[in-house]
């Protein structure tokens, strides 16, 4: 049990009473976990005290007989303090019910230190959820192993919830698997432990653990447990701990898009476009209920099947709507593809100007394509003054990101000459003679995306 002791025989002397003063603990908290307490019938909750039976009436004959009197007969009828540690025990549940945390944990760790066995699991609770006492996760093992060993395991769930909640997944994922009953919530907590686990395995561990993970997800997303339902898609999408099926990822990411999860949504629209045979027009269905939500991905994917007619006709307007709220949102693509909207007039009237701005906000976002034609347009001068040196700059970012016509672009612009031994900007009498093979070289390859422009923008 890694760094936790388990108990021993003198365990009921290992730990000392912690009360904390009464304003340390809410009356939220002892509400919230009030359900904990409710095994202590509620007339004897109330006040701690035993009603009078008629069986006890022939005792209270005897007391009267042996010389207790009236007075002694009168006590042991309507109920005297309990002295008993059942009593007592009674009396500290009794308290954490009413909200009276403190006191009730002060009894319970008193009856727990004397070997009272129904009050480990209690106490256990209390240091688990800091009801009475502060939260103590040692202390919360501590009497929980007490209990179990005893035969009481009800303190294992909430024991584990401290213990996933201080990342200590080992030791959670071994009290949720031993416990004899848990919430949808808590199976789902314990899918988490061991994908966690498998985070920090060897290569060589690390598939047991997705197994288990796979396993335990299982079972929250059967029980409903929302979040499950696209984690368990995902798993089958990337064959992660379990065979990889495109077909029960869509049954899984099905149930939390129709949910209205707007992630599962887009996820879902891929595996359309991915299935055997493709279905685009279910793509299509749920990238425009992702889009509505407000994400920028699949707003741009939206746009891209306006633009392509890819599950429903071209719409040009359509497509800068959503170009539009993506590039609200920074997202590059979108951005980069709105420039294009503006330099063509596709959608929306042409507007060069905003083209290069889009080109500019893409590029400083790391868009490749974007940094290739943000330089073209300073190599050119295309609605911009001419800076031969920054153009050079965003070349290089270009090509160091692998796109091969920045690379090209930048062997001719280095061939002709070093762009910083150039003025930005020459008179046109004194600009050199061109040279036709240079010039020749220059121009940028036919793929660009400017190569249909006029020499005169």
């Amino acid at each position: 049990m890694s760094e936790y002791s388990r108990p021993t025989s003198e365990h009921a002397r290992e730990l000392p009473v912690r009360p904390l003063p009464p304003e340390a603990v809410s009356d939220a908290d002892c509400d919230e976990r009030a359900l904990l307490f409710e095994d202590i019938p509620a007339e004897r909750a109330a006040h701690g005290r035993r009603k009078p039976r008629a069986a006890h009436f022939g005792k209270l004959l005897v007391c009267a007989a042996l010389g207790g009197g009236l007075i002694a007969c009168a006590v042991y009828f309507f109920g005297a303090s309990p002295q008993t540690p059942h009593a007592r025990y009674t009396e500290a549940v009794a308290s954490l019910n009413s909200g009276d945390a403190v006191a009730g944990y002060t009894r319970l760790s008193e009856l727990a230190t004397a070997g009272h066995v129904p009050a480990y699991a209690k106490l256990a609770v209390c240091y688990a959820g800091g009801i009475g006492t502060s939260a103590d996760v040692a202390a919360a093992v501590h009497w929980c192993l007490a209990a179990e060993k005893q035969g009481d395991s009800s303190a294992v769930p909430y024991v584990a919830d401290k213990l996933y909640a201080s990342a200590d997944y080992a030791e959670a994922a071994s009290f949720y698997t031993r416990a004899e009953s848990l919430t949808p919530e808590q199976t789902y907590a314990c899918a988490r432990c061991y994908y966690n686990l498998a985070q920090q395995a060897t290569p060589a561990q690390s598939p047991q653990y997705l197994n288990a993970y796979t396993q335990w997800l299982t079972r929250a997303a059967e029980l409903g447990v929302p979040t499950a339902h696209s984690e368990l898609a995902t798993c089958y999408y990337k064959g992660m701990g379990v065979p990889e099926s495109i077909s029960t990822a869509i049954k899984w990411y099905t149930v939390a898009a129709e949910r209205g999860d707007a992630e599962a949504q887009f996820r879902l629209a891929w595996c359309y476009r991915e299935c055997s045979p493709a279905d685009e027009a279910k793509a299509f269905h749920w990238l425009t209920l992702a889009a509505r939500q407000g994400a920028a991905a699949p707003q741009y994917d939206l746009a891209v099947c306006y633009l392509s007619g890819c599950g429903t006709p071209v719409n040009h307007a359509a497509a800068v709507e959503w170009l539009q709220k993506a590039a609200l949102q920074q997202h590059p693509a979108a951005l980069r593809s709105l420039a294009f909207c503006y330099r063509d007039g596709s959608g929306l009237a042409a507007d060069p100007a905003k083209a290069v701005a889009c080109f500019y906000q893409a590029a400083v976002l790391g868009d490749a394509e974007a940094q290739y034609n943000l330089a073209w347009c300073l190599h050119k001068a295309y609605f911009v003054e001419a800076d031969l040196q920054q153009a050079q700059q965003w070349y290089e970012k270009a090509a160091k990101q692998g796109y091969a016509p920045a690379e090209s672009a930048l062997r001719s612009l280095q061939s002709a000459e070093s762009p910083a031994d150039l003025p930005v900007a020459l008179p046109e009498e004194d600009a050199p003679a061109a040279d036709s093979e240079a010039e020749e070289e220059a121009e940028l390859p036919d793929d660009s995306p400017y190569a249909e422009l006029p020499d005169d923008l």
